[in-house]
């Protein structure tokens, strides 16, 4: 999963009450669905209760969402060294885990 994804989740996209997040927006696939642990909704449903935006991840820029934190990812590299680490490496270590299990993802 691409991190992209993630901060492009839609409030319209996730079923608090079946637990599930239909993600619609994936270049290769028509969608997807994934189911949410408990967890992972109680945190949804607090930010939901605080939030007014249509994105759950909103912010003060032209598109009202987050974006790929890019230049934060470079400083963490500069200052730990770790110059393997990518969101695309982030991403592929998370499919690799998630999917041979179909494991729900943690928000």
């Amino acid at each position: 999963m691409n991190i992209t994804i993630l901060l492009y989740m839609a409030w319209g996209d996730i079923d608090l009450q079946n637990k599930i997040w239909n993600i619609s927006n994936i270049k290769k696939e028509k969608s997807r669905y994934l189911s949410l642990t408990d967890e992972a909704i109680q945190i949804l449903y607090r930010r939901k209760q605080k939030s007014n935006s249509l994105w759950v991840f909103p912010a003060k820029n032209k598109i009202n969402h987050m974006v790929k934190p890019t230049p934060t990812l470079r400083k963490i590299v500069k200052e730990t060294g770790y110059k393997d680490l990518t969101f695309n490496n982030l991403s592929k270590t998370l499919e690799k885990l998630t999917d041979p299990l179909r494991a729900s993802i943690k928000l």
